[in-house]
């Protein structure tokens, strides 16, 4: 899975880009629509931070919190304020090889999950 972070013109003015809305383990609402620059076919990282800090085992320093991914998607539809992604990972395996990729659902979505643009 290729997760490199790209330079766009994604324009979300400081605001962290979250899931507003989890509509199925396939689908889900971001807050950030056309007015910060998305387009279709864009696609975003998804993922949860660990409920507990991680911490340096030598120095005790803090390492931050752990990010949970839950998976990626490409964004479908766009409205001013929100858009819904997709979830674009897949797998494939011998029974599939003739039928294609079979689709992957994201990994127990939240509201609330945080979300980053990838490649």
């Amino acid at each position: 899975m290729n997760t490199a972070v790209t330079s766009s013109t994604l324009s979300t003015h400081g605001k962290e880009i979250r899931v507003a809305k989890v509509l199925d383990n396939y689908k889900l609402v971001l807050n950030i629509g056309s007015k910060n620059n998305v387009t279709i076919g864009q696609r975003f990282l998804i993922y949860g931070l660990s409920d507990d800090e991680i911490l340096d085992p030598t120095t005790g320093d803090s390492l931050g919190y752990l990010e949970l991914v839950r998976g990626t998607g490409a964004v479908t539809y766009m409205q001013e304020t929100m858009c819904i992604i997709e979830s674009d990972s897949t797998r494939t395996n011998l029974h599939r090889i003739l039928e294609g990729p079979e689709s992957i659902p994201f990994d127990s979505p939240f509201e609330g999950d945080l979300a980053r643009e990838i490649q």
